[in-house]
């Protein structure tokens, strides 16, 4: 694979042209004039993390990404965590994907057609869903080229609509210094925290393209450049297209984090009012690109834990033809669908799973985060390397993803949100637990695994 492939892979995921339109105003209603800020402090604590994640992209090739890493810097019980901590962020991240896209093309359908306003929207979703996932699934079980071109090629689609939108609006407005965003007018620190907590999750998953040590022409140069390129870019659009969008709806009614499309009203005030209808369709394309990212990511995720003992060996396979991680891939779809189908069906609506899938997904990728930063210095440790400069930035990582952690758990959230700690917890328990019992009751399995990882790792 190329690096424009490799980066696609993880920059997919992240779906700058989605985070415009959906993150922008959520973390706006905390941060308020602050918001740009907030999106340029997330990076800075993801670079953080970029760091100690590409001490090992630098030196181990392999498709089981953090999982792997921590392995080498902490040992089997810490990659356990990584491994599953991953594996459930990614699988949630199935449906959560799936139903946006579902929901943005209804939405653009009645945009365009006008039909359906107003009526149930559950069964539509639902075959919609459907759908969705079957042509997701399609890509990613044929080959992982095609469906990291296809992630690339929808996401820059979509931000060339987003950026002809911003570029309207600068036409008429003129790139001017907005005072209250400048002063951090009205912004108050607890705010401000809240905020970074809401930032912090948007950029999630950039660390996807690590999955891909074995597919990648070169891996020790092109992962650690997509890495860091994938925060780097996608937070510099977002925190650029932040500054726009809190400055055109300074003193609007309604404001920012109340209107219903805020895109559609830029696109509006532009003098690209024709372009509004077709926002949902970009969205719908951006969310695609994710979900071709993280099924794919998940998938091989699941097949190195079952490759190193800690899953059915069934999910270790690869088809004969497509090499692609076949089983696990068609096991996560599959157990995706159910999911999405059954909130469907509960009755909770399409941006709300969004919200609880996205939320409970965020502490298994914040828990990889963690250890991986304290894995990172032990490595160098051993390796002869550690300096003083990689214990400083491991410190500074860790600590600036407690920030989004304790956030989400102190002040104990509302209804449902205070269960989804829980809701992570127990598959994450059930994972470590079959770690454990396959180390007591099979340890010459674990040993195997254990001698062909050194093996690997000194050839």
């Amino acid at each position: 694979m190329s690096f424009l492939e490799v980066f696609g892979h993880s920059f997919g995921i992240e779906g700058a042209s989605g985070a415009v339109v959906i993150a922008i105003p959520l973390v706006f209603a905390n941060a308020g004039n602050g918001t740009w800020l907030a999106f340029v402090m997330a990076v800075a604590g993801y670079l953080l993390v970029a760091a100690q994640i590409n001490v090992f992209t630098q030196n181990i090739s392999t498709p089981g990404s953090l999982f792997t890493y921590a392995r080498y810097g902490l040992g089997p019980f810490a990659a356990t965590i990584t491994g599953w901590s991953l594996v459930i962020a990614y699988f949630l991240c199935i449906p959560l994907n799936m139903g946006a896209v579902a929901y943005f093309i209804i939405i653009f359908i009645r945009e365009i057609t006008g039909m359906g306003s107003g009526q149930d929207m559950m069964l539509p979703l639902a075959i919609t869903s459907v759908a969705v996932l079957a042509l997701a699934w399609w890509f990613c079980h044929r080959d992982v080229k095609l469906s990291t071109r296809t992630t690339l090629g929808l996401e820059a689609m979509t931000l060339l609509f987003v950026f002809l939108i911003f570029g309207g609006y600068i036409w008429h407005h003129g790139i001017t210094l907005d005072h209250p965003q400048a002063n951090l007018s009205g912004v108050t620190f607890e705010q401000f925290r809240l905020g970074l907590v809401l930032a912090m999750f948007t950029f999630t998953g950039f660390e996807a393209s690590a999955v891909l040590g074995i597919e990648a022409k070169l891996p020790f140069k092109m992962i650690p450049r997509a890495v860091v390129a994938t925060i780097v870019i996608d937070g510099l659009i977002v925190a650029v297209c932040s500054y726009f969008l809190v400055q055109a709806f300074q003193g609007a009614d309604p404001a920012l984090d109340k209107a219903e499309a805020p895109l559609s009203t830029l696109a509006q005030v532009s003098g690209l009012g024709f372009a509004g209808p077709f926002v949902s369709a970009g969205i719908a394309v951006s969310w695609f690109g994710c979900l071709l990212g993280v099924l794919n990511t998940a998938g091989r995720l699941l097949y190195a834990l079952a490759h190193r003992g800690l899953f059915h060996k069934s999910a270790s396979q690869t088809h004969y033809h497509h090499a692609t991680p076949h089983i696990a891939l068609a096991l996560l779809a599959g157990l995706g669908l159910v999911l999405s189908l059954a909130l469907t069906f509960s009755g909770v609506g399409a941006m709300d799973g969004v919200n609880y899938l996205g939320s409970t997904a965020t502490f298994g990728f914040l828990f990889a985060y963690i250890i991986i930063a304290i894995a990172a210095p032990c490595y160098l440790h051993r390796q002869g390397k550690l300096r003083p400069k990689h214990i400083v930035s491991a410190i500074l990582a860790v600590i600036m993803m407690l920030i989004p952690l304790v956030g989400n758990l102190y002040p104990i959230p509302d209804w449902p949100y205070n269960i989804l700690p829980f809701v992570f917890l127990v598959p994450l328990l059930l994972g470590l637990g079959y770690f454990l019992y396959i180390r007591k009751t099979d340890p010459d399995r674990l040993a195997i695994v254990e001698a062909d990882l050194e093996a690997q790792h000194m050839g």
